[in-house]
């Protein structure tokens, strides 16, 4: 409907132009500009001629372009900036001012950009301005920020379709537990349609609440503001899934509801379980393994503890379950494996369990066994396991070994126990017993084992370590020959420490390969200092039998001969009958290309180790050196010289020298001379001497050294 605005009467309002009717001094014009004017700054208001004209806009318009109003009046009102961002907006208002110059009103949306590029969303409207005699003067405009709105709507819009469609099931809850809106996701979860739902409370679906206990949960809610939470739904179905939510507490306009979120969470429970199959249960046998074992075992010490009952327990070893799966391949190792846990299970009582903790291995814990029973039970579980097994159609005798740990006794916490367990089944194996309770005495990996690995660690690196060098006598020309290079350990806080108390300890580890080099290296530039004074005294150091597998180790005595201008002559190697034990061929191999560089090559403590004729005479060695008890023992012991002779026998008939060591006593070394043993190494002659001292010693000690260089090397 036309809008009818009454003009004054003034000579003024009275003429044919209407922008005349808008000048600054017209009483109407001025009222009409401060009406619009006085407008709030989000609704746009002005006036146009009857072909779209820009007569006046107010200051809200214009400060959304930044434009005065000189800029835009007189103007085609299609043709100002609000209208420039987009034509099919502009087509719109030329169709509404066709209309509203012809009487009928216009409204539309359109989008534009203010002066500072921000968009916005403007809802506009166009009307016919009429006199009295029912002719229209003016097009009055006017348009409203609707931005804001317009976002909110379309979020609001966007976040119902959200929760219609989320992947979670959605339900808004009233206080009293019935349901006032269910999404898609929750309709398919629970199997209700949603018009079924709606007629439904919580505790009809959560298995878990009761109509009773609704009130107390919704306190609860009230409280907190927010729940997170577990629980069982029952589908329409009858079937029962496990479910995760989260509960959030609203009031709006003096209502209370909760908005929940919940998601099925069947896939995950089952996936946890098969975790937990996976991280406690042994995938061949399916009996607890390590972890579970520690688990259990440190809630049952903590228990023990408080009650003062004693905790039994015992490692299984299998002996031969190797040759299984090699003669008849790994499926038949898994089922024997299988049968050996049956078996262990059938043998234990209530609260008594087994676990498998090894690939060979299996770990029996007996709460409140008295502990001199144990051994008894270890026999009962051997004599079950010692028992035939089938396998493959035939019967298979497997065989074990058991290790015993008592708690409190041997140790008050899971890891000391378990230790201390799979120490004794060490010692059984060791002593060729059936089963062994640990026994301190019999421990060789206590802590202060790996404290010293660590001091000898520092010690390399911090040069702790000095030669000694212990004189080697010709019996015949009562010459030094030869010494043989020791190391001793000067600890700053320890003093001297004996290297029984720590080679043995690195042997095993690659710390012997640093000792090894030091000594090496050592030995070399002592002899090269010596060679500077004119004297001629060879070093034989000792190696390990990791030493002689070391890739690397005839390249590194090459370049360290190299590096000191040596000739090989300087240096010997001594090496065990043990060192030919792990892998004979190899070590035979690296012997010989020792032996081809030029050093002389020495067996120590012959007689006491492998002591194989065949593997002597494939040997490439030089010396054969009597170990000290068979010397130390001979004068006395009829046994122990028919060995130092026969030895000595033997070594010369293969062409090797003899080096007696243990040489105590003038009587031992003339026994040794009469025996026709060529060199003699102990206290008599001397003790181990530190290197920097050794030229003074046999200054002072009336023994003779070969002064030429080219004379046969000791």
């Amino acid at each position: 409907m036309a809008k009818r605005i009454r003009p004054d009467h003034s000579p003024e309002t009275r003429g044919e132009m209407p922008l005349g009717a808008l000048r600054v001094g017209s009483r109407w014009g001025k009222q009409l500009r401060e009406i619009m004017d006085g407008l709030p700054p989000s609704v746009f208001a002005g006036l146009l001629s009857l072909d779209g004209t820009v007569l006046y806009v107010n200051q809200a318009s214009l400060s959304v372009i930044t434009a005065k109003l000189d800029d835009v009046q007189g103007k085609p009102f299609d043709e100002t900036p609000w209208w420039q961002f987009s034509e099919s907006a502009r087509i719109k208002l030329r169709e509404a001012i066709a209309s509203a110059a012809a009487g009928v009103p216009s409204r539309f949306e359109f989008s534009m950009y203010d002066s500072v590029g921000k968009p916005l969303i403007l809802d506009f409207s166009i009307h016919p301005v009429v006199e009295r005699g029912g002719k229209i003067v003016y097009l009055a405009i006017s348009a409203s920020n609707v931005t804001d709105r317009k976002h909110a709507e379309h979020m609001l819009c966007l976040t119902q379709f959200g929760v219609d469609h989320a992947y979670g099931a959605v339900f808004r809850i009233a206080q009293s537990g019935r349901f006032l809106y269910v999404n898609h996701a929750g309709c398919d979860l629970i199997g209700f349609s949603q018009d079924e739902l709606l007629n439904l409370s919580v505790h009809d679906i959560d298995t878990r609440i009761t109509g009773a206990e609704w009130p107390q949960r919704w306190d609860d809610l009230k409280a907190q503001g927010a729940l997170r939470f577990e629980s069982i739904y029952r589908r329409r179905d009858g079937t029962e899934i496990p479910i995760e939510g989260s509960a959030s507490y609203l009031e709006y306009e003096g209502e209370e509801y909760s908005f929940v979120y919940v998601v099925d969470v069947t896939q995950r429970k089952l996936h946890e379980e098969k975790i937990r199959r996976l991280a406690y249960y042994d995938e061949v046998t399916g009996l607890p393994n390590r972890t579970f074992l520690r688990q259990e075992l440190e809630s049952l010490l903590d228990t023990s503890q408080h009650i003062r009952h004693p905790v039994v327990l015992m490692e299984i070893e299998l002996i031969h379950l190797r040759d299984v799966n090699f003669t008849f391949g790994q499926d038949n190792g898994d089922r024997l494996l299988n049968e050996v846990g049956a078996r262990i299970s059938r043998m234990l009582r209530e609260k008594e369990f087994v676990a498998r903790v090894g690939n060979v291995q299996f770990a029996v814990v007996l709460p409140d066994l008295a502990t001199a029973s144990a051994p008894a039970r270890a026999l009962q579980l051997l004599e079950a396991l010692e028992a035939p097994f089938p396998v493959a159609n035939i019967s298979y005798e497997l065989g074990a070994r058991i290790g015993i740990a008592l708690f409190p006794g041997h140790a008050t916490d899971v890891d000391t126990l378990l230790r201390k367990a799979d120490v004794a089944l060490y010692q059984a194996k060791q002593s060729g017993q059936r089963h062994a309770t640990y026994r301190a005495d019999q421990d060789p990996y206590q802590l202060g084992r790996l404290e010293m690995i660590g001091r000898v660690r520092r010690a390399i690196v911090e040069g702790q370590f000095q030669l000694y060098c212990q004189p080697k006598l010709d019996l015949r020309t009562n010459q030094i020959v030869g010494a043989e290079a020791l190391v001793r350990w000067q600890h700053p806080d320890l003093g001297l420490v004996a290297p029984d108390q720590f080679v043995p300890l690195i042997e095993s580890t690659d710390l012997i390969h640093f000792l090894t080099q030091f000594m090496l290296e050592a030995a070399v530039s002592q002899c090269y200092s010596w060679e500077q004074h004119g004297i001629h005294i060879p070093l034989a150091v000792n190696l390990s039998p990791r030493n002689l597998t070391e890739p690397d180790l005839v390249s590194n005595l090459q370049y360290l001969l190299t590096t000191w201008g040596a000739k090989p002559g300087w240096l010997g190697i001594e090496i065990t009958e043990g060192t030919l034990l792990k892998d004979p061929v190899a070590a035979i191999a690296e012997l010989h290309r020792l032996h081809e560089m030029g050093i002389r090559l020495f067996i120590d403590d012959f007689g006491t180790g492998y002591s194989s004729l065949s593997y002597l005479m494939r040997l490439p060695v030089d010396v054969i050196k009597i170990d000290h008890g068979f010397t130390m023992n001979m004068l006395h012991d009829k046994g122990a010289a028919a060995i130092v002779k026969s030895t000595i026998e033997l070594a010369h008939n293969l062409g090797m020298s003899v080096v007696a060591e243990g040489a105590e006593s003038r009587e031992i070394c003339d026994t040794l001379l009469a025996l026709g043993c060529d060199e003699a190494q102990g206290y008599f002659i001397s003790p181990p001497i530190p290197a920097e001292r050794f030229v003074e010693w046999l200054s002072s000690s009336g023994y003779q050294c070969m002064s030429d260089s080219s004379s046969p090397v000791h």
